[in-house]
């Protein structure tokens, strides 16, 4: 995350070190004998603009940078480890329920446990629940059929193999 905060920044520098080195390397250039600008005035003139262009980039990355550091140090919500802990567990018991229970039954209760898991704790209430039962039992049926019948896709019906 930070190489991406500061992607701006460390582009910025790169292209300031390039823009000196272009500049003097057009000094280099054979100079005209007929005209008093010579073939290097264009390079210049390049080397130049290129130079202001990756100035500001970078300083506009050097305060993005600034910006995320001071947003790190007064983050409110810590990590949730535990949250992620739970959430690849789910995953893995739904990855491995997945032929015994069937789609239908394996995603209702992973959509039900994975909606109590990411609600914040003001929002995990028995009304709260039993609208995250409705959703997870709507969506399991409609993509069960949606795959199974309109796309053709088999998904493993599991032990509701004799009703469906």
């Amino acid at each position: 995350m930070f190489l991406k905060k500061a992607g701006d920044f460390l582009v910025g520098i790169f292209f300031l070190i390039f823009s000196i080195i272009y500049y003097i390397a057009s000094d280099m250039l054979p100079k005209s004998k007929l005209f008093t600008i010579g073939a290097s005035f264009m390079p210049k003139i390049y080397a130049v603009c290129l130079f202001i262009v990756a100035l500001i980039l970078a300083v506009n990355g050097y305060r993005k940078i600034k910006t995320f550091i001071a947003q790190k140090e007064n983050d409110e919500y810590p990590p949730e480890y535990d949250r992620v802990i739970r959430v690849f567990c789910v995953f893995i018991a739904y990855v491995l329920l997945f032929n015994f229970l069937g789609f239908i039954l394996s995603t209702f209760v992973f959509l039900i446990v994975e909606m109590i898991v990411f609600a914040p704790v003001n929002k995990r209430r028995k009304k709260d629940i039993i609208t995250y039962i409705i959703i997870s039992l709507f969506f399991s049926i409609i993509l069960f059929y949606l795959f199974y019948y309109g796309f053709n896709i088999l998904l493993p019906k599991g032990i509701l193999k004799e009703i469906i």
